[in-house]
């Protein structure tokens, strides 16, 4: 349910210390799994709409004390149209996210959500110019064969929530190409800032026709909310500073795993052996074409597989 933020378009400093990369990827695929299990809760009580709205505006809370620190210098931009566009992509990725996890399994909702970067890596060579080697485009379609093989069409009715999950992955690899377009000229904290300041009053003007004052109780997991979203950004980028590629990216295949869990035992959702294969495979693309880049390009950070 994270958007890619500047820093995750940016390579971090390589660093050796395999173990304490391997638990800040594991706290970051559990705090997704809890912020999507929180939501699904919330989405009981309160429209999709409504979470998305509350989601931007305590992002932008939480921006207070820097700008009680650093004034509006953050604000200096000349790619407002962009920072704009992107923050109504964002409303939408989120608006569609949250509904799919109301109306599909998490399980399945995950696991095509890691189709996210396959979208990316596609709009990328169709708009950025990259260059469309044979293993690279290999691994998209095994992926992309993935995203088939949990959907099954034609063998089984095609649900709303899958197809919104899909929406979800698209419109977030959109957003990682304007961030890889502004990065360019602005820095990653202008970029996060104007994400939250754009968001929040379109996603409100989005939530007007539904919007409702939260119980204290939807408000302290609203709040849960943010907090998790931040945390699973902050121990990712701290995740690949510490440890190598090939030792951290695997493990954020855990998020299926624990959100699997959190579905059967409070929910009773049972995974289909469908879902599995197919996040398998998606999953395993993208790990090919991040370790592949890497080698090609001397990455060092994969896009994130929010």
């Amino acid at each position: 349910m994270s958007e890619p933020d500047a820093a995750e378009t940016t390579p971090p400093a390589h660093g050796g210390n395999t173990p304490k990369g391997m638990l800040f990827i594991t706290i970051t695929a559990l705090s997704g799994s809890v912020l999507a299990t929180i939501t699904r809760v919330l989405t009981h009580t309160m429209h999709p709409f409504e979470i998305t709205f509350f989601r931007a505006f305590f992002s932008l809370l939480s921006f207070a004390p820097f700008f009680i620190r650093q004034g509006v210098k953050p604000l200096k931009s000349n790619n407002k149209k962009w920072h704009a566009f992107r923050g109504a992509i964002q409303v939408l990725q989120l608006s569609m996210g949250i509904t799919a996890i109301k109306t599909t399994s998490l399980s399945k909702f995950t696991s095509l959500r890691f189709a996210g970067p396959l979208f990316a890596t596609l709009l990328t060579l169709l708009f950025l110019g990259e260059k469309a080697r044979l293993r690279r485009i290999a691994a998209l379609l095994f992926g992309f064969l993935g995203v088939l093989v949990i959907l099954r069409p034609g063998v089984v009715p095609l649900e709303l929530g899958a197809l919104l999950a899909i929406g979800s992955a698209a419109a977030w690899a959109v957003i990682s190409v304007i961030v890889k377009i502004l990065i360019r000229t602005d820095s990653s904290i202008t970029i996060t800032v104007y994400s939250v300041i754009f968001m929040t009053p379109i996603a409100f003007l989005v939530a007007l026709p539904v919007l409702t004052v939260p119980t204290w109780q939807e408000l302290g997991l609203l709040i849960i909310i943010g907090l998790l979203n931040s945390i699973g950004h902050v121990c990712r980028a701290e995740a690949f500073k510490a440890a190598d590629l090939t030792a951290v990216v695997p493990v954020e295949f855990t998020r299926l795993i624990w959100v699997s869990l959190f579905g059967f035992f409070l929910f009773g959702e049972v995974p289909e052996i469908w879902t599995w294969l197919g996040g398998i495979m998606i999953f395993s693309a993208n790990v090919y074409i991040a370790l592949r880049e890497r080698r090609v390009k001397g990455i060092t950070k994969p896009p994130a597989m929010g």
